[in-house]
């Protein structure tokens, strides 16, 4: 889930969902609502995640920063 979550942080474009379903068969949509950088230039995006299965979901926001490693780390 980590790769997935890092790739859609990091080229899927604001606005468009990216969906998967996860080894155990829960489905995930992720979206980036936002795109904003940072004073210190860090990039950052807010985000819509959505998971569930067998007709329920759960739906969180949040926003993630990329590090100076490349990977994405959700701060809020």
């Amino acid at each position: 889930m980590i790769q997935h979550f890092n790739h859609t942080m990091e080229s899927a474009p604001t606005g468009q969902p990216i969906t998967w379903t996860n080894p155990s068969g829960v489905n995930v949509q992720l979206s980036a609502t936002r795109t904003f950088q940072q004073a210190d230039g860090t990039y950052c995006r807010e985000f819509t995640q959505s998971i569930g299965s067998g007709g329920q979901s759960s739906v969180a926001k949040g926003t993630a920063c990329r590090q100076s490693d490349g990977a994405w780390q959700i701060i809020s």
